[in-house]
């Protein structure tokens, strides 16, 4: 079975099988030297970065929220929540962001004043001193940008500032004015370090500082059912973090006292307001009754005849003084909340008691909410969820007090009214007591109801000014913020595992890349994807640097490649017994792919087999074989005989490499090389040429560049094509590829040129030729060369260390 030039199906293309040992010494054991190099490498430039590296500290604390006091009974709000009307939000979610809102982060900011930072200036990088010198400045001028000054310490009083070109010298404690604003420094004599040279006072933004810490700030609760939360910091400075959580803390017990306190201090000034009109109005009253008794000289007691009913009547009138009371206060109170229009809420004087406990109740929640919505607000925007749920559960309780105040008016001017009646009943059983003690009665009733009005507000005031007193922050501190040791950032033992792994990766990546930017051949599978060329074999790269490595006795890698492309090519050619000799014409795509050197060799290889082999150098454009073989350039050759200046026997001379081996030389370099390879005198000579030779090797121009080797086909058996891994670009396979397609070359087939170490391995198994390249003189003497070269460089190295 033949292919489409006529080949046997054993030189068709196969796709080789993955070779273990090549990919290994291709991407690890060529490259050793960098697998030891980088690594080194790596660990330095990982031990110079922590080395230089700020390193940061992790800071905790835990923080107990107190449950909100709930009230007992069944009320309208219960009701209301159980049939989903009013949506609680729940209050550990609220905390959270209260506690990360940049209200509270800038107030610990000023605070602490750690907007503020000194820097120790050192050789390589400066040193934060935290606590080391403290300075007061006009905040009002830095309220809206950053300050740094550079400071040099003079002595114990005096100190120097670099602004710009200018300097200036200032005294500590004392006030100095720069273009920054106006500062007083105070130094610690305890920190030394600040006495050996400069330092740099940088002053940043509150807003802009805060802002960071409110967003590094993780608060989250230790379990999902959990009210404790834990407060987590990260900074370079673990003191300073550990500082910011406690006086977070702090200041969010604080604002959360004064919240509560709102509502005492509002009911205070509600009581305050009606005790001044009560005070006026009792005045009156009483001074009333101190005329009519007077101007009608009554005594101060009645007479016992009447004093059964009038007992009766007292109990009524205390009565009516009771729900005259108690409908003035739900009167105020309707009064108040009616005021509270367009979503404009305000704490309720919640400590003027009303007989309704549900009304209590209601009032006391209405106060909640208000608080807890005061507090969203300062972080929450208007369309947040909780607020919004907020707002309708304020204004459903508000429509629920009302309605419920409404209603204990009504039940009170009932009982107001049949206290009348009875009243009304009893007066007319003392019709026959004198007027003037009835009309005085009626007065010191009026007396009675203002006075009793006085003395609850005062009572209510007193029990008000206690609870305010009393008012707890709603969480507790259960752990403290502690300074800490333990440095999660950067992590020491991960970058070193990081940058070791990386530099092990990083030669290989280094080879891929520049596999995947090489744009040569560098395998058979790169000629494979561009055609079905068949591939005669394939010639290793020769370090000897020699132009003949075949001779009757070499052993090298590269001598037994040629004999196995000796062996292949008796399997190219035709099998029937013709009387003339093999013409082989070998070429390639450019110069420098080796085609010449393939020839040489090539040649004596078949001469050494004891075949009558001549070389035939028809590169009349840049000849090379005369040089390899060692004929000299001056010599009579082909451009002679085709311009008649020389014959047959002149131009055939025996080669001094073996007597099998012959050479026919280019001679002068003709100016119309491609006319005279068309001349019928090179047809003459190639016929008188296969009569006496077995093998004759044609060295032709490069195909790519000239049209020379197309034409000296008529001559060919069979053409060989020299492709050299690295050097023959990957797009000038295309042109190999419409050679081969079109059969423009007799016998067509590619010989690969050059192969280097990591690609011999797929050569010795697929074409066996070899027991591995330790086995050759060659391959074992340059390998102990190598190592020699080695061990004498380590061993300079360690003579210039000593």
């Amino acid at each position: 079975m033949t292919n489409a030039n006529n080949l046997p199906v054993f030189f068709a293309s196969q796709e080789s099988p993955f070779n273990l040992r090549a990919f290994l010494y291709h991407y690890f054991i060529q490259y050793w030297y960098l697998y030891l190099i980088f690594p080194f490498l790596g660990y330095g430039a990982a031990w110079l970065y922590l080395r230089y590296a700020i390193p940061e500290y992790e800071v905790k604390c835990s923080l107990l929220i107190k449950e909100s006091d709930k009230g007992s009974g069944l009320s309208e709000t219960a009701i209301l929540k159980e049939l989903g009307a009013i949506q609680e939000t729940k209050n550990v979610d609220n905390e959270i962001q209260i506690l990360k809102s940049r209200t509270l982060m800038e107030e610990v900011v000023r605070d602490l004043n750690v907007n503020v930072k000194y820097f120790a200036v050192g050789r390589v990088k400066n040193e934060e001193v935290y606590k080391g010198f403290y300075i007061h400045l006009d905040s009002f001028r830095l309220q809206k940008r950053s300050a740094t000054l550079s400071f040099q310490y003079l002595n114990d009083t005096t100190f120097e500032v670099l602004s710009g070109d200018k300097k200036e010298i200032y005294q500590f404690g004392h006030w100095f004015e720069t273009p920054h604003g106006a500062f007083v420094i105070s130094r610690d004599k305890g920190i030394k370090i600040l006495d050996q040279g400069k330092a740099i006072i940088q002053i940043e933004n509150i807003s802009n500082l805060a802002r960071n810490y409110s967003n590094g700030l993780i608060v989250k609760p230790m379990s999902f059912y959990s009210s404790v939360l834990e407060l987590k910091l990260r900074e370079t400075i673990s003191l300073r973090a550990a500082d910011i959580l406690n006086k977070l803390v702090e200041v969010y017990n604080n604002a959360a006292l004064e919240d509560k306190n709102k509502v005492s201090e509002n009911t205070i000034s509600f009581i305050d307001q009606r005790l001044k009109y009560l005070t006026t109005e009792l005045s009156d009253v009483e001074g009333g009754v101190q005329q009519y008794k007077q101007r009608n000289q009554i005594a101060t007691t009645f007479e016992s005849g009447v004093g059964i009913v009038l007992d009766e009547m007292s109990a009524f009138d205390k009565t009516i003084a009771d729900q005259e009371v108690q409908y003035t206060i739900l009167e105020n109170m309707e009064a108040f909340l009616r005021n509270m229009t367009g979503g404009r809420y305000q704490l309720v004087p919640a400590n003027l008691n009303t007989n309704d406990d549900g009304l209590n109740n209601l009032l006391n929640r209405f106060n909640e909410s208000m608080l807890d919505r005061d507090r969203l607000m300062q972080t929450a925007k208007s369309d947040n969820p909780a607020l919004v749920a907020l707002n309708q559960e304020l204004q459903s309780l508000h429509g629920t007090v009302l309605e419920t105040i409404r209603k204990e008016m009504i039940q009170t001017e009932i009982v107001l009214q049949q206290a009348k009646i009875k009243k009304t009943e009893l007066t007319g059983k003392v019709r026959a007591v004198p007027r003037m003690e009835r009309e005085l009665q009626e007065i010191m009733r009026q007396q009675s109801i203002k006075q009793n009005l006085y003395l609850y507000l005062l009572q209510k005031r007193e029990e008000t000014h206690l609870a305010l007193a009393s008012t707890t922050a709603n969480s507790r501190l259960v752990d403290p913020a502690r300074p800490s040791d333990k440095q999660v950032k950067p992590q020491r033992r991960l970058i070193f595992m990081l940058s070791i792994l990386f530099s092990l990766l990083l030669p290989m990546l280094i080879v891929i890349l520049r596999d995947l930017l090489n744009d040569t051949v560098e395998s058979e599978d790169d000629i494979k994807k561009v055609c079905d060329v068949p591939i005669l074999g394939g010639i290793a790269l020769s370090q000897s640097g020699k132009n003949i490595v075949v001779s009757a006795t070499s052993r090298s890698s590269v001598a037994e490649m040629f004999r196995l492309l000796r062996t292949n090519l008796q399997f190219m050619l035709p099998t029937n017994k013709i009387p003339s000799g093999q013409t082989i014409l070998i070429t390639s795509s450019a110069s420098g792919d080796g085609k010449t050197f393939l020839t040489a060799n090539l040649g004596m290889a078949l001469a050494i087999s004891g075949k009558k082999t001549v070389l035939v150098e028809l590169d009349l454009r840049k000849p090379k074989l005369s040089k390899y073989i060692g004929i000299s350039s001056a010599e009579s050759g082909i451009t002679n005989y085709l311009l008649g200046q020389a014959k047959v026997e002149d131009i055939v001379r025996k080669s001094q490499l073996n007597d099998n081996l012959y050479v026919v030389s280019s001679g002068p370099l003709p100016p119309n090389p491609a006319e005279l390879v068309l001349l019928v005198e090179l047809d003459q000579l190639m016929e008188k040429l296969s009569e006496t030779f077995d093998f004759i090797l044609i060295d032709t121009p490069p195909v790519g560049m000239v049209a020379d080797a197309l034409l000296l086909n008529r001559f060919a058996t069979a053409s060989l094509y020299v492709v050299r891994q690295g050097e023959t670009k990957k797009g000038m396979l295309k042109l190999l590829a419409d050679i081969y397609e079109q059969q423009k070359l007799t016998k067509f087939a590619t010989v690969l040129n050059g192969i280097k170490r990591s690609q011999q391995y797929n050569y010795s198994n697929k074409y066996g030729y070899g027991y591995g390249y330790n086995y050759y003189e060659e391959d074992v003497t340059g390998r102990k060369n190598v190592w020699r070269s080695i061990k004498t460089q380590i061993g300079k190295l360690i003579r210039k260390s000593r």
